[in-house]
């Protein structure tokens, strides 16, 4: 049976992180609001609400949360000499299940004195997770894409995607044209066209908005880019879809 230790919260800050650290102890995640940005030794993992996680005692780990949105959690510590693990185990979210968990676990916590079987709760929690579907480990090139479609507005460098992939900037380079037939600078830039296109035909954001939006430098810079990508200038675009 696992030894209950802790319960703590993470309440929303954009500035919230922990540096790569380990710990003597196992620890669970619960996300429930929000995203948060998990990275081990060759893992980089993004959770959301009802995500949940496991960091094995002596894994490395770091975790930030996300600017925009911001991400709040459960943390629960304890000792389980039955288990142990040399990477991070994310499992397929239970929204209905872990979280109300965790909320009642830390409710409980908060009064004074023991919680009235808390090692039956925690191992009674560990089970459910056991038997949650294990999250297959993406190809980098799936990791990278999806850092550049949760981040097209702000500014990317192949260095921010080569540090993504764990691979040198050389490497990385290879392999995703090995992949993929293009380059991530190039599928940035795709990306980032589609986005704006979608924005210009179905919200009311100005094309000034559009741009920061998206990730483009400038309007000028903007209009060439698009222009280039479908034929048309984002005026045209709006124009007909107003």
């Amino acid at each position: 049976m696992a030894k209950f230790l802790h319960i703590d919260r993470i309440k929303a800050s954009r500035k919230w992180h922990n540096r790569f650290f380990t710990h003597p102890y196992h620890e669970l995640i619960i996300v429930t609001k929000g995203i948060m940005h998990v990275s081990g030794k060759e893992q980089h993992l993004t959770l959301s609400g009802g995500d949940a996680v496991l960091y094995p005692a002596g894994v490395y780990h770091c975790e930030t949360s996300d600017e925009t949105c911001p991400v709040e959690s459960f943390f629960i510590v304890f000792e389980d000499s039955s288990f142990s693990g040399t990477s991070i185990i994310q499992k397929i979210p239970s929204p209905t299940i872990l979280r109300p968990m965790a909320s009642m676990l830390y409710d409980l916590s908060q009064n004074e004195g023991e919680i009235p079987f808390a090692d039956e709760y925690i191992t009674l929690m560990l089970k459910i997770f056991s038997f949650m579907p294990q999250i297959v480990k993406q190809s980098f090139v799936q990791e990278v894409d999806n850092f550049m479609a949760r981040n097209l507005g702000k500014e990317i460098t192949l260095d921010d995607l080569a540090k993504i992939a764990a691979k040198s900037k050389y490497l990385f380079l290879r392999q995703y044209h090995s992949e993929t037939g293009s380059t991530p600078m190039k599928k940035l830039w795709e990306m980032r066209c589609e986005e704006a296109l979608e924005l210009l035909k179905y919200s009311d954001l100005t094309i000034k908005e559009i741009a920061f939006h998206t990730g483009f430098s400038d309007t000028a810079h903007f209009s060439r880019r698009i222009k280039k990508h479908c034929g048309k200038t984002p005026s045209e675009i709006r124009n007909k879809n107003s």
